[in-house]
């Protein structure tokens, strides 16, 4: 007898690639909670809990929302870790308790503002390097429309024709998006 397959889902789309953008970040931060085989493995229980989640509430469809869920499943995750190491021997608890003394991120990783700039931070340093790697012209068009320029406007100091204009903002847009993709793909 066939099975059924299960189809995906938009939400189970978005899951997968909030989870893939966020999980190198999030593991980074928590990284005096745990092992690192420990954050993984603890981090895709929470995507798994998260994706069952979505198909039981419709609500879950905003990538804001995604992300919030999974930094709670996430943090979740963690403290049932804990839980479980404390209840091991004294040495087991007290290995698994240790931090290192001169890692300030340590002091912020349960900081939700903390965590948030954190994650922010990663997004614009990405984002900063990837428009050094555009070309002079398309760095110029991004600049002229985050000024709020018109493209009139643009073309009227750079003595570009509006079609050179179109097609270098077109191939700025493109190239960030490429470099997005490949720095997810990681």
């Amino acid at each position: 007898m066939p099975t059924a397959t299960r189809q995906p889902t938009r939400t189970g789309d978005l899951i997968a690639h909030e989870a893939l953008a966020l999980r190198t970040t999030l593991i980074r931060a928590y990284r005096s909670s745990a092992s690192r085989e420990d954050l993984e493995d603890l981090y895709s229980q929470a995507v798994l809990e998260l994706l069952a989640r979505a198909e039981r509430d419709p609500t879950l469809t905003s990538p804001d929302h995604i992300r919030h869920a999974l930094r709670q499943k996430f943090d979740s995750r963690i403290l049932d870790h804990h839980r479980a190491v404390a209840g091991r021997s004294p040495a087991t608890h007290a290995r698994a308790r240790t931090r290192p003394l001169d890692d300030a991120l340590d002091q912020r990783a349960g900081d939700r503002d903390g965590l948030d700039q954190l994650v922010a931070r990663e997004t614009l340093r990405e984002l900063a390097a990837a428009i050094r790697e555009l070309t002079p012209d398309q760095q110029l068009v991004l600049a002229s429309q985050l000024k709020g320029e018109t493209p009139r406007e643009c073309c009227g100091h750079t003595g570009w024709t509006i079609d050179k204009y179109r097609k270098t903002a077109q191939r700025a847009r493109a190239r960030l998006r490429a470099d997005k993709n490949s720095a997810l793909s990681r």
